[in-house]
């Protein structure tokens, strides 16, 4: 073959597992965008009962179609600490359960049925959905797009990768490597491995996998190999995007990781035995005999799937032995203060929307805590005497600054990454007023900071407040207390369900408040009450508490805004 010919051949190859990949990336994200709202409702029903976390795994999977997204989401979910790691385990083997449902559709409708002539049709009928301003149907449009994509790539590569004859050098030379034994499936499982790793698509690999089946390329002990390292080499997405995370997000990437190839090792101690099982399987539901092509494909179906059945079945009941092997291979740093959790600022998590906008959601409520703490520390250097304490107190203030400052700064650019265009509306709506309280948080801290220095310049100068006005300086700042508690309260929660009610009977006392010490303090300042710097000092502070309230008044307005576009598909 000419050389020309075996470049062109090379990428046309590339070309359709390209083309194979965006469809499915295509289609994936589709997914996300038609059931966010619902898998959103699947995780937080996700409890310590295993059972139902493995469910849950594998209806995820199922839904987006890509085991890598769904244990990068997981692994971020951990990270935010909306998962403990023994929760995130039995989502994890569910995922590796729920993405073989790809392979059944590969093998049996990809292979079996010529779909030239439904594919291009699906496409015209995706171009009706694809222009319209409706968000659903937008998103329909692009999951058919998606779905003609994929099996357009797969059309592609089983037409040009070559058909390989019993007397080509390739199974030639195949079989001469074939005599090595045991050392010869090990090869097969890294090859799979490898490929798998570089795409990052199991989905792919196993697409080609039985592509090279289908045309010959080797037999069929070689494929079942080629399986198992794919389940190897689908697990280095979640280890990449877990780099930059703690250390349980870490370990249930690790998790991941130690799940297939535990489950691998395994299988290889029983490799023929466990090629007849699931070779005896294959027959009893085909009824014809492995030779023949099309049923080998179903085979490897079948493979896939008993592996990661019998793989989950093994770990479902050694999760606590999981979780002490990770933790042996990532021990926690001695004497190290803990740390908080941290979003994951790269593109692998990004790749889940839906699911991105939860991390965000922790991270706020977590924002809105310390901004109460940070307020809080305001009457406590209003009244601390004693310059040691008072020191202490500055210290401690100093340090909530720079932990909400780095924490609101990393939330804005974290949330200005996401893509609308792969949102929901409710999502969208969740984005924008994430993006307003988190303004708002800031302008809190700014207030606060202004306050702090109001005390400092007051104690410098020697003003002293009187006892009536310390005591109304108290009420005002125990009302304002208490609506950052009920704001945070509505933060932690489902904004769709934040209750405002009594929040707005708080902002109502507080304005009524600040209007009648504003008025008070003319009068005792006319009267010579108070001294006019003092009452300065004093007119500032409750006003600038007043501020405070306003700006949780507009983040309650934010949550507001999202009870006009609420999750339809939540049952709490």
């Amino acid at each position: 073959m000419p050389l020309v010919s075996i470049i062109l051949t090379i990428f046309t190859l590339i070309g359709a597992i390209g083309l194979f990949l965006f469809g499915m990336k295509l289609m994936s994200e589709a997914l996300q965008k038609v059931a966010g709202q619902r898998m959103r409702g699947i995780i937080s029903a996700v409890t310590t009962n295993p059972f139902r976390g493995l469910t849950s795994g594998i209806i995820i999977t199922a839904a987006i179609q890509s085991s890598s997204a769904s244990t990068v989401m997981i692994t971020g979910l951990v990270n935010a600490g909306l998962l403990s790691l023994r929760q995130s385990l039995p989502l994890i083997f569910g995922a590796n359960i729920g993405t073989t449902l790809k392979s059944w559709l590969i093998s049996t409708i990809g292979f079996r049925i010529d779909l030239n002539q439904i594919l291009l049709p699906v496409v015209a009928i995706s171009l009706f959905f694809l222009f319209s301003q409706n968000f659903k149907k937008k998103s329909v449009g692009e999951l058919l797009m998606g779905f003609a994509l994929l099996f357009m790539g797969l059309e592609l590569l089983k037409e040009y990768l070559p058909a390989i004859n019993e007397n080509s050098q390739l199974v030639s030379y195949l079989k001469g490597i074939g005599s090595g034994g045991f050392s010869t499936t090990l090869l097969f499982v890294a090859a799979g491995a490898a490929f798998t790793a570089i795409i990052q698509s199991s989905s792919a690999g196993i697409a080609l996998t039985l592509a090279m089946l289908n045309n010959g390329w080797f037999s069929y002990e070689f494929a079942v190999a080629m399986i198992l390292g794919e389940n190897i080499g689908t697990t280095l997405t979640a280890n990449l995007a877990a780099i930059v995370a703690n250390n349980q997000a870490k370990r249930a990437a690790l998790s991941h990781f130690l799940f297939n190839f535990t489950g691998v090792a395994f299988i290889l101690l029983w490799f023929s035995p466990f090629i007849d099982l699931t070779s005896w399987l294959t027959k009893t539901i085909t009824g014809n005999q492995l030779s023949e092509p099309s049923t080998m494909l179903i085979g490897l179906s079948m493979v896939h799937t008993v592996f990661n059945l019998l793989t989950t079945i093994l770990w479902m009941n050694l999760t606590t032995t999981m979780m002490k092997l990770t933790t042996f291979i990532i021990p926690d740093k001695k004497n190290k203060p803990r740390q908080r959790y941290r979003l994951i600022q790269n593109h692998y998590l990004l790749k889940t929307t839906e699911f991105s906008l939860l991390q965000a959601k922790k991270e706020i409520h977590q924002l809105s805590k310390k901004s109460r703490q940070f307020y809080n520390l305001i009457p406590e250097l209003l009244v601390e005497k004693d310059d040691d304490g008072y020191q202490i107190l500055a210290g401690k203030f100093e340090l909530l600054k720079r932990e909400i400052e780095a924490t609101a700064k990393e939330v804005e650019h974290y949330l200005s990454q996401l893509n609308e265009n792969e949102l929901s509306i409710e999502g969208k709506a969740r984005k924008k007023a994430m993006l307003d309280i988190n303004l708002q948080m800031k302008n809190i801290m700014h207030a606060s900071i202004q306050m702090a220095r109001i005390v400092e310049d007051k104690n410098t100068k020697k003003v002293w407040f009187t006892p009536k006005q310390r005591l109304n300086l108290n009420k005002m700042f125990d009302l304002v207390n208490e609506s950052l508690r009920v704001m945070s309260e509505n933060l932690a929660g489902e904004y769709h369900l934040a209750q405002f009610d009594y929040s707005h009977e708080i902002e109502q006392s507080i304005n009524n408040l600040r209007d009648k010490l504003r008025q008070k303090t003319i009068e005792n300042i006319e009267r010579g009450k108070y001294s006019v710097e003092g009452g300065n000092f004093y007119n500032e502070l409750f006003s600038l508490s007043e501020k405070v309230g306003d700006y949780i008044l507009m983040i309650n307005n934010a949550l507001a805004a999202c009870q006009a576009n609420p999750p339809t598909t939540i049952n709490r």
